[in-house]
């Protein structure tokens, strides 16, 4: 018995890995394929409510994640369900998910899961960033990039750069946003995940098109649009045609 439950924890956490990585290309049928064919551990249940989400079912997600008794006494899992929760939130119900966050770093900080925590924290910096509270962002986005890098992630440690050379264009410190973002662009390679690439590039073109380097935004913004098309995103591509075309307009002028 325990051998067969230990090979089923294999097989969901390798379904997982997978599933993971489709979306990540955003390959989500083949994703919700996989969820469909593994037994509902945790995780996968997880990547079902995110899959639901970027599909634009988000009754559905809420569903999912609001079942709080999918996860007994795993408060590892419940913080990831509680910062989904609060993803969910963000855009409609701002301080609904600032307590998801809240409440999920709390609990991830006690069980020790460095990584996540790092994901909690950083989502309140993207909801001060929201509010326009800038420096409390960059706060918080910073103290976020210390646990990433203290665990490891560097996939997370790249999602948090992306993030942070947000805020310093959002502050006009296109410098610094700049350095922070080819940061992120040189943890891309080891992580695999296209989403995050091309909004790394949408941001860098911006920040060199405010240093007066339209050549450069240009080529980062095309290569980002493409990106962006090859997973299916396009709002991000049309942001990303959108800065080439100011580009290309501001080379002319020269």
């Amino acid at each position: 018995m325990a051998r067969r439950q230990g090979d089923e924890r294999n097989i969901a956490r390798a379904a997982a890995t997978l599933a993971e990585a489709l979306v990540a290309r955003g390959e989500l049928e083949e994703a919700a394929e996989v969820v469909a064919e593994t037994s509902g551990a945790p995780s996968l249940r997880m990547i079902e409510a995110v899959v639901s989400a970027m599909r634009g079912a988000h009754d559905r997600a809420e569903a999912i994640l609001a079942d709080a008794g999918w996860a007994p006494g795993e408060p590892e899992v419940e913080g990831r369900r509680l910062v989904a929760l609060g993803n969910l939130a963000l855009e409609t119900r701002r301080e609904v998910a600032v307590q998801r966050y809240e409440q999920a770093r709390t609990l991830l900080r006690a069980a020790g899961d460095v990584a996540n925590e790092a994901v909690a924290v950083a989502n309140l910096g993207v909801a001060s960033m929201a509010e326009g509270a800038l420096e409390a962002a960059a706060v918080l986005l910073e103290q976020a990039l210390s646990l990433a890098r203290s665990a490891g992630d560097t996939r997370t440690e790249a999602r948090i750069l992306s993030k942070l050379g947000r805020v310093q264009l959002l502050q006009r410190d296109s410098r610094h946003a700049c350095a922070t973002l080819e940061e992120a662009l040189d943890c891309l390679p080891d992580v695999g995940d296209p989403r995050v690439e091309g909004e790394v590039l949408r941001r860098l073109a911006s920040a060199y098109l405010e240093l007066g380097d339209p050549e450069k935004a240009e080529g980062d913004a095309r290569r980002a649009a493409g990106i962006a098309r090859s997973v299916g995103d396009e709002a991000g591509a049309r942001e990303a045609d959108e800065i080439a075309r100011e580009a290309g307009e501001a080379m002319r002028a020269e």
